[in-house]
């Protein structure tokens, strides 16, 4: 699996990753044993694959990447700051427009 092929998987509802039919498919063919190759930071981005993923590692049950994908903590913080300093600058635009509205009561 790959990031790359997210948008297009949800755009165009291919693959296992965004299809709830398919990973019902994928997880109940199995008989005696399933084993899934991919890369588990794509799949949690899933709501449904991320379920799986995480009852996975939290029963000893996944091998190679762990844990929750670093590159979203970091995304996280980047939309935060955006979110900070967007309203910052709504502030300081509102503040602007308040001091030049006062300035005109008082020049009339």
């Amino acid at each position: 699996s790959s990031g790359a092929y997210l948008e297009f998987d949800a755009h165009f509802r291919l693959g296992f990753v965004r299809n709830p039919k398919r990973f019902n498919v994928a997880l109940t063919r199995a008989q005696c044993l399933l084993i899934v190759v991919g890369d588990p930071y794509v799949l949690q981005d899933d709501p449904i694959w991320g379920e799986f993923i995480n009852y996975c590692q939290e029963n000893g049950a996944c091998a190679g990447k762990q844990g929750k994908n670093p590159a979203n903590a970091l995304y996280s913080t980047l939309e935060s700051l955006k979110s900070s300093l967007e309203e910052r600058e709504s502030n300081n635009a509102d503040r602007v427009f308040e001091e030049s509205m006062s300035r005109r009561t008082l020049e009339e």
